[in-house]
């Protein structure tokens, strides 16, 4: 099977450095595991085609992106298409390249796969689809939902349309691999085939030895760790303020990463010894540090639009670091999870620190077995190797009647 991959690929090295503010190194990050282990699959031959994610002239200084070719590693390389660095020019140069680039690469056996359906991948996606005939797949990672309220004038009505073009561009791709199966019923046609795939974990980067006993650092404290993007929809000023009603003094909270809310959080601590901003580390250094950490925390907040039809990326790396979890009551979290975390009813500052402080008395013998009992299950069967087996076979067969997928004819009332 030949897949033509449409989407946002950078490699190791282009995450690390963080050159580009635009970028999103959950997104990358699950992008890069996907292909490498999508590169592994019997019979694939993958070429990988990206756009790069940077700030438009003037924030950035280039005006015009030239064509770039990146190794991925594991003899897998992508190659990261021109254009012109201006808004509006930008989206429509994009999403000519892409699909230029991909135009020349299909055959007989081709399945052109992308990463999201925005106006630069979906539109390219479909016109190869509808025009050529190709085979035509599609992972929603994201959904067209604007969670930045602060645009104002034209560039919330920009986002209004790019949100109409990736909701058409939903309706008209026949395969999707979604990550909540509330996702289909909101905005897939009826008759899409689609499976339900909330992400993966690479075992490789949990190895090694566990902390035993207290998990409490040099100083004594049990440090609670909150690791992502720092906005409203994160729920991370509900972590903040619940900590002002958290009864044990020698728990606190450390959070890392950046976002929105970063200069209210920084004055935040200003004025408080039990919250601490670090910013933002390599994703080594936050793996050790959550393997460490007494507990972590997803307050995220249960009604949201996102929430409700996405999965949070963070889960799968918090339990594989064998760490308890504490998290909101999310829909995407089936009965399986039930016993592998903490579940809070609701984001409210009150209802987490209610959840810190019954936690804080249970017995460490009872943590330790739930963070145990999430990095085993999470590792064997949340792995990328798992998790791309079905995406591989979804996308290998045509048919409605497989095992691994559903049809919303079928499914959804």
């Amino acid at each position: 099977m030949h897949i033509i991959f449409l989407g946002s690929a950078v490699s190791k090295r282009q995450i690390n450095q963080g050159i580009r503010q635009s970028l999103s190194a959950a997104g990358s990050q699950f992008q890069l595991h996907m292909l490498k282990e999508l590169n592994r699959c019997e019979g694939v031959e993958l070429e990988v085609l990206s756009i790069v994610a940077m700030p438009p002239f003037p924030r950035h200084k280039a005006l015009w992106a030239r064509e770039h070719r990146e190794a991925l590693g594991d003899g897998l390389a992508v190659v990261q298409v021109p254009f012109f660095n201006v808004p509006l020019l930008k989206q429509l140069t994009q999403s000519y390249a892409l699909f230029r680039y991909a135009k020349k690469r299909i055959r007989k056996d081709s399945v052109v796969f992308s990463y999201n359906l925005y106006f630069q991948a979906g539109c390219a996606l479909v016109k190869l689809h509808n025009r050529y005939g190709v085979k035509a797949a599609a992972l929603l990672a994201d959904l067209p939902i604007d969670d930045d309220y602060r645009r104002r004038g034209l560039a919330r009505r920009l986002r209004q349309l790019y949100n109409q073009v990736a909701e058409r561009n939903i309706r008209k791709c026949p395969n999707l691999v979604v990550l909540n199966e509330e996702a289909v019923r909101l905005y897939a046609a009826p008759g899409a085939r689609y499976l339900v795939m909330e992400g993966g974990v690479s075992p490789q980067e949990y190895f090694g030895d566990l902390p035993s006993g207290v998990r409490s650092s040099p100083d004594g404290r049990r440090h609670i760790c909150y690791a992502g993007t720092l906005n409203e929809y994160g729920g991370v000023w509900a972590a903040v303020s619940a900590m002002e009603l958290v009864t044990d003094q020698d728990i606190v909270l450390d959070i890392y990463g950046t976002g929105a809310l970063r200069e209210k959080i920084m004055r935040y601590v200003e004025e408080h010894s039990n919250v601490f901003f670090h910013g933002t580390l390599a994703q080594e250094e936050v793996i050790a540090l959550e393997k460490r950490a007494w507990l972590l925390l997803n307050p995220r907040p249960v009604e949201d639009p996102i929430a409700r039809v996405t999965f949070p990326s963070k889960i799968f790396e918090y339990m594989a670091s064998g760490t308890p979890v504490l998290t909101t009551r999310l829909n995407g979290f089936t009965p399986e999870y039930s016993d592998k975390m903490f579940f809070a009813s609701g984001s409210e500052p009150k209802i987490l620190a209610a959840w810190i402080n019954r936690i804080a008395r249970l017995p460490e013998r009872d943590l330790r077995r739930m963070g145990e009992r999430a990095r085993e299950f999470v590792l064997r069967e949340k792995s990328w190797t798992v998790q791309v087996r079905k995406i591989h076979e979804f996308l290998l067969d045509g048919g409605e009647d497989g095992n691994l997928w559903k049809t919303i004819k079928q499914n959804i009332r």
